[in-house]
């Protein structure tokens, strides 16, 4: 179910919802040519904001910003653009930086 805003060029995995309030930013609306995906299962919470795809079955926290995201080893967050929160349950193949 989606009840945040999905621009222009972004796709949405099957059993995946959108947050009420979040925003799922794809690059098309700016001249840009990639395209941002969330993957099945996925949860982008309530005015959570989204600039880059995310893998299958991850969760984003509530009124979390990622727009450039790595995880160290423990599977947290590392970004110096982000804030420092856990993504759960992080899967490491499925999170692409740019």
């Amino acid at each position: 179910m989606i009840e945040g805003r999905v621009t222009p060029g972004v796709t949405v995995g099957i059993n995946s919802d959108v947050g009420a309030g979040a925003s799922i930013m794809g690059t098309l609306s700016c001249g840009g040519k990639s395209k941002n995906a969330i993957g099945e299962r996925s949860l982008p919470g309530a005015n959570a904001g989204i600039g880059n795809s995310l893998g299958d079955e991850c969760i984003v926290e509530a009124g979390l910003d990622v727009y450039k995201a790595e995880l160290d080893q423990t599977d947290n967050v590392r970004s110096s653009d982000s804030v420092r929160r856990r993504i759960q349950p992080a899967v490491r193949h499925g999170v692409q930086s740019r």
